[in-house]
């Protein structure tokens, strides 16, 4: 990827847009950010782009006005609380009902949430969490 941002980079600097463009305003923009946009190439695991969140997102977005219901603070903030579990089981390959199960069946039994480090054993990114709750395959036969 590098040798492409580099080249990218290379034509932004090149170009002679108009003053005031759109197309000068962008151009400016990206050279302005061109560091930022360049961390990606100091780690593999970072994407360039955002579309994995955007995906993430697009049933809720899609859903909106089917929840309508939440006509309360108190039922919007229950929602987002509930969302925000499923996604983030999924993009730690969890099984969100096994994932939301365990809570269920594991958080009462705490003295309290009070202790931060009680509840962060619970995370999905937990080793032990990820055994409990991620999709069991069989074995081929």
């Amino acid at each position: 990827m590098k040798p492409k941002m580099d080249a990218f980079f290379d034509w932004l600097r090149e170009q002679d847009p108009l003053s005031g463009s759109k197309l000068g305003e962008a151009i400016q923009y990206a050279l302005t950010y061109e560091s930022t946009f360049r961390t990606v190439l100091k780690d593999a695991k970072l994407a360039l782009d955002n579309n994995r969140a955007e995906r993430a997102i697009k049933p809720f977005v899609m859903g909106r006005k089917n929840w309508l219901f939440s006509a309360t603070y108190e039922g919007a903030t229950a929602a987002a609380i509930i969302m925000s579990i499923i996604e983030t089981a999924k993009q730690n390959n969890l099984v969100p009902e096994k994932y939301i199960t365990y809570l269920l069946e594991e958080l009462p039994n705490l003295p309290t949430l009070a202790n931060e480090e009680d509840w962060k054993a619970y995370l999905p990114w937990r080793s032990h969490v990820k055994e409990r709750c991620q999709e069991r395959t069989l074995p081929k036969p």
